[in-house]
C-alpha cells in the first residue's frame, strides 16, 4: 500500500541533550518543544514486490551510503512490527537545512514513520507514531503533534513518547535566523555521546532541565510568553555551557549566532520581548509576539540578508502530520471515526453530583465506527451481530431484529439526527459497523468505558457523514443525552474522555436542569449552544516521572447498578453522604493543583486519599467497591511503592496505580501475575485536536 506524509520540525525550548539507551534513543531528559510551520518534510513509502533492499530518493537522486543506511534499519524496525518483510521504495524531500539545528531528522523521521506506519499497516494513532518516529530520531517523536509538545523520557519504549501540551494558537511567533545552512562538524550524535561522558556540567543540566521543564508548563498554559523566553533562554544557554565544560570543549557557535543573542537582548531593553534559543547548531530561532514580528525583522535586516530571516510559526495550531491521500481516500476516511475508553482515577461517585470534579484518563484502545452510504436498506454491524434499518415514511429508523445489542447505537442515531434535521439537512441511508478494543475476544469487558467509546464514534461517524463540522462540545453534548437516554445515571465522565482524550478534569452538569430540555419540543440547536450548568472540562498533563499502570482483576462489574444502589443507600444516611462529596472535592482539587503545578507528591498523595475516601462511602451505604482482588491488587502495588486504587465504580474491573521513579514496576507487575491480576498494556491517549471537517 502506497502512503505519504508531511510532517513539520520543531524547535526545542526545553531541550534534549543525552541518551541513557542509545538502541532505543530513550533520553537522559523529558523536553518541551514548539513545532516550527516553516519547516517541512514529505515522504512516501511504497512496499513493493521484487525490491531485495530499500529504495531511498532524495529530493530526486538516489541516497546511497550511511544515511540510506539509518532509513534501512529504521525500515527493517516497520517490517519487524508489522511482520510484513517487504522492501520499499521511499521518496523523500526536505525543505529543512540539513544538520544545521533546524531538526531536519526530527521532520524527517516524523514523516517516515507516519508513511510507513499507514503503508505497513501499522497503529497510527499519534502515541505510536510518536514511539516509532522516536526509533529513528529522538526530536521526531515530538514532531508528530503542533504546538507546545511535551517528550516524557520514560522508562522504556513505551514510556517514552510525546504528548500535545498547548495548540499555541494565541499571538505567538518564532522567528528563524540562518546563520550557516552548511552541515555542522559535530554531529548532535557525537555531541551528546561527548557531553554526557566528559562534562562536569552534565549532571547539573539534566537536573535544570528537569525543572525548567516544571516551571515553563504553567507558564504556556498561562500564555506568558516573557515567562516562557526567559526559561527557554537560560535553557538553551545551559546546554551549551555543559558543551564547552566536555573534554575537549566544543560549541556550534558562530559569530553569526553572537550577533542574533546580542539583538536580542538590545530588542529587549528597548521594550520588545524577544528571546533567544539555539539547538546543536549555529541557527538561533527567536520567540516573540506576532505583534513585534516586523520591528524585530527591521532589526536584524541590518544584520542578515532577508533570505536568512524567516518566519515561522505564525499559524503553529495545525495538525502537524498528515498522509496525502486522493480526495476520494480522503473522503472515505471522513466515515471513519474512533473514540478512546477511559479509566477513572479519582473522583468517583461524588461525579455524580453537578459541581464535583473527578480526573479521568482516555486510554489508547478504542471503539472504531465506519459509516458507508447505502440506497435503500441501512444497517448496524457490531461483533456477530446484525441489526437491518429501514427508513419510515416520516424518515425514522424501524428496526428488523433484536435491538438490545445496539441500545447506544441506536440512542446516539436518534440523538445526532435530530440535530442533523435542525440544521435543514436531508437524511440518508447508511451502514455502521462497528469494532472495539476494549472488551477481550472472549466478549468480557474490561470495564474501560465501551459503551461510552460507541456512543461518541457513533455521534461523531454520523456528523462526518453528513459533512457537519466535527465540534467538541456538541458532540459531548449530543453523546452525553444519547448515553443518558440508554443508562440513566452516571455522570458522562466517560464520554468526555471519550470525545477529548488525555488526562481531564471533569465535573458534571446539573442533570435536574437539563432534564426539561429533553422532554420538550425546544429547539434542539438552542440546547447543544447553550451553557451547561456546571459542566466543566479541563485538560491535564500528567507530572513528568509519573507513570499510569493498570490491572485487571478478571471480574466485571455494572456501574450503572452501583450507582444506583448508592442512590438507594443515601436515603436517611444524607450527613454522611455530604461529609463524602466534601472529602471527595477536597481530595481531588489538590490533585489537580497537583497537575497543574507539575508536583507528583500531590497526585500521589491523593490517589492513596480518594482509596481511603471510597471505603468510607462502601462502609456508610453498604457497598462493595473494593473487592478482595482489587485490595490484593492495590496492596502488591503499595508493597513496590506505588500508589494505587480501584478505578470506576469498582466491585470488579480495573485498578490503576500512579508510579514513579521508586516504584519497582518489574516486581510489582510480576507479583500481579502470581496472584492472577493482568497487567493491561495500557497508554494514556492523545489529546484530541479541534478537528473541522465538512462544512
Amino acid at each position: 500500500m502506497y502512503a505519504a506524509a508531511r510532517a513539520y520540525t520543531n524547535i526545542a525550548l526545553i531541550k534534549y541533550w543525552g541518551k541513557k539507551d542509545e538502541q532505543l534513543i530513550l533520553p537522559m531528559n523529558s523536553s518541551l518543544s514548539l513545532t516550527l510551520d516553516a519547516f517541512y518534510t514529505e515522504t512516501s513509502v511504497e512496499p513493493l514486490q521484487g525490491l531485495h533492499e530499500d529504495e531511498v530518493i532524495m529530493a530526486g537522486a538516489p541516497l546511497s551510503g550511511a544515511p540510506a543506511a539509518k532509513i534501512s534499519r529504521f525500515m527493517d524496525l516497520v517490517r519487524e512490527k508489522s511482520r510484513n518483510h517487504m522492501f520499499a521504495r521511499i521518496v523523500t524531500r526536505n525543505h529543512v537545512p540539513v544538520a544545521s539545528g533546524f531538526a531536519s531528522s526530527a521532520s524527517g523521521f516524523a514523516a517516515l514513520s507516519a508513511a510507513a506506519a499507514r503503508a505497513y499497516g501499522l497503529d497510527c494513532s499519534g502515541t505510536a507514531l510518536s514511539r516509532l518516529a522516536r526509533r529513528g530520531s529522538g526530536s521526531a517523536s515530538r514532531s508528530i503533534y503542533g504546538g507546545f509538545v511535551k517528550w516524557m523520557k520514560g522508562t522504556d519504549d513505551a514510556s517514552s513518547y510525546a504528548v500535545p501540551v498547548d495548540p499555541a494558537n494565541w499571538p505567538i511567533c518564532l522567528l528563524a535566523v540562518a546563520v550557516n545552512k552548511q552541515p555542522k562538524k559535530i554531529s548532535s550524535r557525537e555531541g551528546m555521546r561527548r557531553t554526557v561522558k566528559t562534562s562536569s556540567f552534565y549532571p547539573v543540566w539534566i537536573k535544570e532541565a528537569e525543572r525548567d521543564l516544571a516551571r515553563i508548563e504553567p507558564a504556556i498554559r498561562e500564555h506568558d510568553l516573557d515567562m516562557i523566553g526567559k526559561i527557554a533562554e537560560a535553557n538553551a544557554l545551559k546546554m551549551h555551557a555543559a558543551m564547552l565544560a566536555a573534554e575537549p570543549p566544543f560549541t556550534y557557535w558562530e559569530e553569526g549566532t553572537m550577533t542574533v543573542m546580542r539583538r536580542a537582548v538590545h530588542l529587549r531593553e528597548q521594550g520588545i520581548p524577544c528571546y533567544f534559543t539555539m539547538d546543536a547548531g549555529p541557527n538561533v530561532k527567536l520567540l516573540c509576539s506576532e505583534a513585534d514580528v516586523d520591528r524585530i525583522l527591521e532589526d536584524l535586516s541590518e544584520f542578515f540578508p532577508p533570505e536568512s530571516l524567516t518566519v515561522a510559526g505564525r499559524d503553529l495550531a495545525l495538525t502537524i502530520w498528515r498522509t496525502l491521500f486522493s480526495e476520494g481516500d480522503i473522503h472515505n476516511l471522513n466515515g471513519v471515526q474512533s473514540a478512546p475508553g477511559k479509566l477513572y482515577i479519582a473522583g468517583e461517585y461524588a461525579v455524580v453530583e453537578p459541581g464535583y470534579p473527578a480526573i479521568i484518563a482516555a486510554i489508547d484502545k478504542s471503539v472504531t465506527v465506519t459509516i458507508e452510504r447505502k440506497e435503500t436498506r441501512g444497517r448496524i454491524q457490531w461483533a456477530n451481530a446484525t441489526l437491518d434499518l429501514r427508513r419510515s415514511a416520516t424518515n425514522q429508523w424501524n428496526t428488523d431484529g433484536d435491538v438490545s445489542p445496539f441500545r447506544f447505537v441506536l440512542s446516539a442515531i436518534e440523538r445526532t439526527e435530530r440535530y442533523i434535521r435542525s440544521l435543514g439537512k436531508q437524511l440518508g441511508v447508511y451502514q455502521l459497523s462497528v469494532s472495539s478494543d476494549l472488551t477481550r475476544k472472549d466478549g468480557r469487558k474490561y470495564g474501560l468505558g465501551s459503551s461510552a467509546a460507541v456512543t461518541v464514534a457513533c455521534t461523531k461517524a454520523i456528523l462526518a457523514f453528513y459533512d457537519v463540522k466535527i465540534d467538541q462540545q456538541i458532540v459531548f453534548k449530543l453523546a452525553a443525552l444519547a448515553h443518558l437516554a440508554v443508562q440513566g445515571n452516571g455522570s458522562c465522565g466517560d464520554i468526555a474522555a471519550a470525545v477529548y482524550g488525555g488526562w481531564i478534569a471533569y465535573s458534571s452538569f446539573d442533570r435536574k436542569w437539563l432534564a426539561p430540555f429533553i422532554s420538550s419540543e425546544k429547539d434542539w440547536l438552542e440546547l447543544l449552544e447553550m451553557d451547561w450548568p456546571k459542566l466543566s472540562i479541563q485538560p491535564l498533563v500528567l507530572p513528568t516521572d509519573l507513570h499510569l499502570i493498570v490491572g485487571w482483576t478478571g471480574t466485571p462489574a455494572s456501574t450503572a447498578k452501583l450507582i444506583n444502589r448508592v442512590e438507594k443507600a443515601r436515603c436517611g444516611k444524607e450527613k454522611g453522604y455530604q461529609h463524602f462529596l466534601k472529602q471527595s472535592k477536597s481530595c481531588v482539587e489538590r490533585m489537580i493543583a497537583g497537575f497543574l503545578k507539575q508536583q507528583p507528591e500531590l497526585v500521589l498523595e491523593g490517589i492513596r486519599e480518594n482509596r481511603r475516601i471510597l471505603a468510607q462511602l462502601a462502609k456508610l451505604c453498604g457497598i462493595l467497591i473494593e473487592t478482595d482482588k482489587l485490595h490484593q491488587l492495590c496492596t502488591i502495588a503499595e508493597k513496590h511503592r506505588g500508589a494505587a486504587k480501584p478505578s470506576g465504580a469498582g466491585g470488579g474491573d480495573c485498578g490503576i496505580v500512579l508510579a514513579d521513579q521508586q516504584t519497582d514496576q518489574k516486581a510489582l507487575i510480576e507479583e500481579w501475575n502470581a496472584h492472577e491480576i493482568t497487567p493491561l498494556d495500557l497508554h494514556v491517549s492523545d489529546r484530541e485536536s479541534q478537528k473541522e471537517e465538512g462544512s
